[in-house]
């Protein structure tokens, strides 16, 4: 059975008569027993390098000093590291084994509660003070808020209450593990035009649940550079909030142990001890690189057959050799240790050039900042000039690479961790070039716009791509009415000066628009005192007949497919009910691929705001927290590829996330569609259905693909290029084509472009 059990790739356990007899003359015979005779013959793969922060326990190693200092009262409240070194791995280890002692209402209980607030938008799209309407959802869930506490409850109401939980026992303790911190503190940071322009008021109100609870309640903040910082300056709440934790490359006993064991029990075992340091070696001592490739050596060792003799199978010098030459898992390694300088492209440039410094220097070198930032600002003077960085931040910039685990520090001088290092970063050839080209292509910390920002929403269904929101923070602005219309959306409104009592999104399935409900629904909740009511565009007069003209209401209207025959109808009724009462508005959620939109009567429908939803711009890529494509060059190539379009921007995110590099990612779409099935898919969510015929005439007339390169080259086309090609009046049918933004005007306002990706399609499906 060991070969059908090498091949599945399911997890099978063969107990068969001679394991239920071994396991029988043991003295104590349990499952890891089991296990121990019998995964060998088994298909799993203990090591899961895209797990994220969801390590399994067999492979979660060492981290007890900073477990012990996360949950301890006195102990810090910051955790910081580069990306991939394991911060959210400590965390949920903390939330799982804090958690797991729940005690009886007489000997008290001890929660921990996990949460990612990137994911959440927290400090991104909705503002830190959020994070309570948060809390007061999930604590409800472990029992430590009531049930019957509003779901709008403010901030302290639900800090009264956790205050409440806490005095029913002294035994009682609530450890808040907030992950992905970053733009929490920072959007935290920025003085309120309200409340006095207080900074840190969140953060403030933690601080005093913590001290008057007497450290029973504990909030812990993990995130990147920005926490540590934060935790450094003397602005905050909490600066003396313990001594931040750091989480760097693992200690060599939690290397070896991280190496060796999962292998041995899987079958495996090194031929001599100094094939574990190699490993180590190779991977900087990081724990998801050394993920990476002993996944990796367990895929190269299942190629090998059994021995017929029986007994573990050796690991030789030559299946290290074989893997790290592996030009696939190099690249993986690489790019997993770029994201960590990536944080900031400062460290970027501080790499290269101790990088560079090194391999012209003896084995070991050291160097003093004052060279290292001569160096630095020679190539990139915007960010290392002494008016924009001062010494002693540079120097920072320095420690805090020291920390990520790149640099080691030796007294005052600094240089590469291990020579291993510097492959990492690339050829000498590759860094040569990315540093000459530093001052043009490298950009500095991004600041935040509600006109470009997205918000995460939650994935469909688990081991699915991440999704965006089709509105961006202004767009949900304007439709709550938190902005003026004229503040940089998408939006306009028919008549401006007043607020709308309408509002149309509009958009394809491709853009987005069966996911706005959702969008909206997520930030409402969010939101004190929003509460949508959701009805069909059919439902509108019916469900508002009787209201009160006293009594504020929001409508969240959707138009479900099959009615385009009393669409308009319906339409119509629905503005006018609406524009009757004063104190209603209305969201109407419209799919332009089912329904074309009649022109409103400002005098019959009252003011009607419309939001057209868009493709992501280049520079609104940059506004994605965590993107994987993270240079400029990178960006510009992929918004080439795909033009924005969000299916095809997630779907390359996705492809990263599970370990294909950007470079391989961006290559394959080079051809958005082998196959036509797929071109028309894409076009019928583009909403290209009905004028399909017009739309393969204007691809025909102006579009071409390099059959050597697939570059797609599309040339603009006047309005009267239009007409010749179509035979009839432009106007309408060009107005509806830029409302499904797969059209657009040219950089010099004279034609008209169609988008190359629905160029693309158009042309495939006429091959």
């Amino acid at each position: 059975m060991s070969s059908p059990g090498r091949d599945t790739s399911g997890t099978v356990l063969l107990v068969d008569e001679a394991v239920v007899g071994w396991l029988a003359s043991r003295e104590e015979p349990d499952f890891r027993l089991t296990q121990r005779i019998t995964l060998p013959f088994s298909s799993i793969n203990p090591y899961t390098p895209f797990a994220g922060g969801d390590v399994p326990d067999e492979v979660f190693v060492g981290r007890d000093r900073e477990r012990a200092e996360v949950e301890s009262p006195t102990g810090s409240m910051f955790v910081y590291g580069g990306r991939q070194l394991g911060k959210s791995a400590l965390l949920r280890r903390v939330e799982k084994l804090f958690t797991e002692t729940t005690g009886r209402a007489s000997t008290g209980r001890r929660v921990a509660l996990y949460l990612d607030l990137k994911s959440e938008g927290i400090g991104e799209s909705h503002e830190p003070k959020e994070l309570w309407a948060l809390l007061n959802r999930h604590l409800k869930a472990l029992e430590v808020l009531p049930t019957g506490m509003a779901a709008n409850a403010g901030p302290q109401i639900v800090a009264d209450g956790i205050k409440r939980w806490l005095d029913k026992h002294e035994a009682n303790q609530l450890l808040l593990l907030l992950d992905e911190a970053d733009l929490f503190l920072t959007a935290d940071f920025a003085p309120k035009d309200s409340d006095s322009g207080a900074r840190f008021q969140t953060l403030q109100r933690l601080k005093n649940l913590m001290e008057s609870s007497g450290r029973r309640f504990k909030p812990v903040f993990a995130g990147l550079h920005q926490v540590q910082r934060f935790h450094d300056s003397a602005n905050t709440p909490v600066a003396h909030g313990g001594t931040d934790i750091l989480i760097g490359p693992l200690r060599a006993a939690e290397v070896r142990k991280l190496v060796a064991e999962p292998l041995r029990a899987i079958g495996y075992e090194f031929e001599r001890n100094e094939l574990v340091w190699r490993v180590a070696a190779f991977t900087n001592y990081q724990a998801s690189l050394v993920q990476i490739f002993c996944e990796a050596l367990v895929n190269h060792l299942r190629e090998r057959p059994l021995s017929s003799s029986g007994g573990r199978v050796t690991i030789t010098s030559e299946d290290i050799d074989a893997v790290y030459t592996n030009r696939d898992v190099r690249n993986l390694i690489e790019q997993r240790f770029r994201w960590t300088i990536n944080l900031d492209n400062r460290y970027r440039v501080i790499a290269i050039v101790v990088a560079l410094l090194s391999n012209e220097s003896p084995a070991g070198a050291r160097f003093n900042p004052e060279d290292l930032r001569e160096y630095c600002e020679t190539y990139w003077p915007e960010a290392f000039s002494s008016d924009v960085l001062t010494r002693k931040e540079f120097i920072r910039y320095l420690d805090e690479m020291v920390g990520l685990g790149v640099l080691r520090r030796s007294g005052e001088s600094y240089g590469m961790r291990s020579p291993n290092v510097a492959p990492m970063l690339g050829t000498q050839s590759a860094l040569d070039q990315e540093l000459r080209e530093a001052s043009t292509h490298f950009e500095l910390p991004y600041e935040y716009n509600p006109t470009m920002s997205r918000a995460a929403m939650t994935n469909a269904t688990r081991g699915s791509g991440p999704r965006r929101s089709p509105l961006t923070d202004a767009d949900i602005a304007d439709l709550i009415g938190e902005r003026n219309h004229d503040s940089g959306s998408t939006s306009r409104a028919v008549r401006t000066g007043t607020r709308y009592s309408t509002a149309l999104v509009i958009g394809s399935p491709a853009l987005g628009i069966d996911r706005v409900v959702e969008a909206l629904t997520m930030s409402a909740a969010s939101r004190d005192h929003l509460n949508f009511e959701r009805v069909t565009l059919a439902e509108v007069p019916r469900h508002l007949s009787g209201s009160s003209r006293g009594r504020h209401r929001f409508l969240l209207v959707e138009c479900p497919p099959g009615r385009r025959q009393q669409f308009e109808a319906e339409y119509a009724r629905a503005l006018r009910a609406v524009a009757a009462l004063r104190t209603v508005r209305a969201v109407m959620v419209v799919n332009s691929a089912d329904y074309t939109l009649p022109l409103e009567d400002p005098e019959v429908s009252g003011d009607v705001l419309r939001l057209n939803l868009r493709r992501w711009s280049a520079e609104g890529l940059r506004a994605w927290h965590d993107f994987p494509f993270d240079n400029p060059q990178e960006r510009r190539r992929l918004h080439e590829l795909t033009s924005g379009w969000p299916g095809l921007v997630e779907n390359a995110v996705f492809l990263v996330s599970k370990g294909r590099s950007t470079e391989d990612v961006l290559d394959s779409l080079t051809v958005p569609f082998s196959a036509a099935q797929r071109a028309a898919t894409f076009l019928s969510d583009a909403g290209l259905t009905e004028h399909l015929d017009e739309a393969m005439l204007w691809a025909q007339y102006c579009a071409t693909i390099d059959p050597v390169t697939h570059r797609i080259t599309v040339e603009p086309v006047t309005h009267g290029d239009l007409e010749a090609i179509w035979n009839k009046d432009a106007d309408r049918l060009l107005n509806r084509m830029l409302d499904l933004d797969i059209a657009e005007q040219d950089a010099e306002g004279k034609g008209w472009l169609l988008d190359r990706i629905v160029a693309a399609a158009l042309l495939s499906c006429a091959t």
